[in-house]
């Protein structure tokens, strides 16, 4: 279960003036997982698309810019954005990464660090991909 919370306050008369503030209360995985980097880039995405309503291009490009530091380009990214529901983003996200990233997931002892998805359920070991790579 995670423990991520997320503030976002919002100047009154520029919706697009934001302040985005977030909070756990385990160790942050985000620099030792792409998957759960990726995983708290979708959180950060629907915090920001469902408070920001007037302007849906802060989410995407809240999105979009903590994806290029995996090595996402803009294509990627818009076919990310549009994965609809956690399931599908799980297994998207998965099979963009490789046996090096899967095993870099599964290793964080997630008692101790955030897992930022809905579920424990890649750390089986047969985990589906959506294809063999």
């Amino acid at each position: 279960m995670t423990t991520f919370r997320t503030t976002i306050s919002v100047n009154g008369c520029n919706e697009t003036d934001f302040f985005m503030e977030s909070s756990i209360t385990k160790i942050d995985s985000f620099g030792s997982s792409a998957f759960q980097k990726i995983g708290l880039a979708y959180r950060e995405f629907d915090a920001i698309r469902n408070r920001i309503i007037d302007n849906p291009y802060e989410a995407k490009s809240h999105f979009v810019k903590q994806m290029s530091s995996i090595g996402m380009g803009l294509e990627l990214c818009q076919i990310f954005m549009a994965a609809k529901g956690w399931k599908r983003r799980m297994r998207l996200a998965w099979e963009f990464l490789d046996e090096h990233d899967w095993a870099a997931a599964r290793k964080l002892d997630y008692s101790k660090f955030e897992n930022y998805w809905p579920n424990l359920t890649f750390l089986n070991a047969d985990y589906p991909a959506i294809s063999k790579k």
